[in-house]
């Protein structure tokens, strides 16, 4: 999932698992975004006891995500690591633990393949691709920024953090091979769950996206932001 706020893409989530059970959906834990950064540390991978001590800390990591991953007994579920080194086989790659723990939460919950909620996914499209070839797929949810920064914004937030931070997930999934994107507009699904859904259900069945999405425009953002802040966003949002 691309391009979205949390509370978006966590609503378009549940639509999904609603409609498609054979797909599993864990919580986001940020593997990527936390491990990337530091990679470096755990030295040569192709080393054993090296990929052995980052395999071991993403499995711990993963276990202590704030929301936990559970299996299909609403039991925590617990990683051994010498299971996902032998999922990774020669594959010693951050890529390859990543799709491990993926396919481990997927096993758990006996379905096909899963979909992955952390909304920076798409950043580490290069190694994903590599990982996956054509068998990575993303959902680009997008929403009038007015209204989707209008609606996380709060006390602790500033409007000009959240829309800067809207126009860096909007330009990462801008820069995506068209054919791996399925692109939905936030708006129109609100309007008409079927007519959108039917469309994404096929892509995430092996079909090819859609060439052009309806977008439906609202304002639901209006009276709720100051002239200043509307500024601030429409500024932040517009294309660099």
């Amino acid at each position: 999932m691309v391009g979205s706020q949390k509370e978006d893409s966590d609503w378009l989530h549940g639509l999904i698992s609603d409609r498609n059970p054979q797909i599993a959906s864990p919580p986001a834990a940020g593997i990527f975004e936390h491990f990337t950064p530091i990679l470096e540390s755990f030295g040569d991978l192709t080393d054993e006891e090296n990929f052995r001590t980052l395999v071991n800390s993403v499995c711990e990591f993963v276990e202590c995500n704030p929301v936990p991953w559970l299996d299909s007994n609403k039991d925590t579920l617990s990683f051994e690591a010498n299971s996902i080194m032998k999922m990774c086989g020669e594959n010693r790659t951050l890529a390859a633990v990543f799709e491990a723990m993926m396919d481990t939460f997927a096993e758990a919950h006996n379905c096909k393949t899963w979909l992955c909620k952390s909304e920076s996914a798409g950043e580490q499209h290069e190694e994903l691709k590599k990982q996956f070839g054509s068998r990575v797929k993303y959902v680009h949810l997008y929403r009038d920024p007015r209204d989707a920064i209008q609606s996380t914004t709060n006390e602790n937030s500033h409007v000009y953090v959240e829309a800067d931070n809207w126009a860096k997930l909007q330009r990462t999934a801008a820069e995506l091979p068209g054919d791996s994107v399925y692109r939905i507009n936030y708006e129109s699904v609100v309007d008409n769950k079927s007519t959108q859904l039917d469309p994404l259900d096929d892509f995430l069945s092996g079909g090819a996206p859609q060439k052009q999405t309806k977008t439906k425009q609202t304002e639901g953002w209006t009276g709720k932001l100051s002239d200043d802040d509307i500024k601030i966003i429409e500024s932040a949002a517009s294309p660099r």
